[in-house]
């Protein structure tokens, strides 16, 4: 066992990580959901325990950060979360060497704020089961949650009419959906404001 510790320190711990991710969420996950409940409960269940799990690990960003005598603005603009996410995002997954979806683009268009890629990481699996998809929803739906935005997660925009039934102080401002007229190997991600 000589040599063992520092083998182990020397071992790219993201990426290990980052493959029992890959087979726990992205396969397992998905497909047991679509197996068990079908693609619209399945892809609602997937979104929430992501959006659950990112609203988590942005507690525990914050946290670290607060160690390093660093912190992240409470409120910031739409633009800036998601300007985030395709200047700042991309390089850290580049700097840990694992494979995670990063957005190569973001623009707007009035009300509609748009993260493309034109290459889907998860190419293979989505192809196979829509419910992957729900991973990236749901994880972009975490953080701007805990940005302070009030957001829902849908499958698909046309079931956006139902939440303009919620009452209105409990209606989500923006909905965060993949936009489904962009066909794979690219990916839209639209967060767009809710319309009643």
């Amino acid at each position: 066992m000589a040599g063992l510790k520092e083998a182990m320190m020397k071992v790219n711990w993201a990426r290990v990580y980052q493959a029992y991710f890959y087979n726990m969420v992205i396969r397992g996950l998905t497909g047991f959901a679509r197996n068990a409940i079908g693609v619209e409960a399945g892809f609602n269940a997937v979104a929430r325990i992501i959006e659950s799990g990112s609203m988590r690990c942005f507690d525990v960003l914050r946290e670290e950060l607060a160690k390093a005598g660093l912190g992240l603005p409470e409120k910031v603009d739409l633009e800036q979360v998601l300007g985030y996410e395709v200047k700042c995002h991309g390089y850290s997954v580049e700097a840990m060497g694992v494979s995670f979806q990063v957005w190569e683009k973001y623009r707007r268009e009035g009300d509609k704020h748009m993260l493309e890629t034109e290459r889907c990481i998860y190419l293979e699996e989505a192809r196979r089961n829509p419910l992957v998809c729900a991973v990236c929803v749901g994880l972009t739906s975490g953080i701007l949650k805990k940005f302070g935005f009030r957001v829902q997660f849908l499958r698909h925009p046309s079931s956006a009419k139902r939440l303009c039934l919620v009452e209105e102080a409990r209606r989500p401002e923006y909905i965060v959906y993949r936009d489904p007229e962009v066909g794979l190997p690219a990916c839209r991600l639209v967060v767009e404001k809710l319309k009643c």
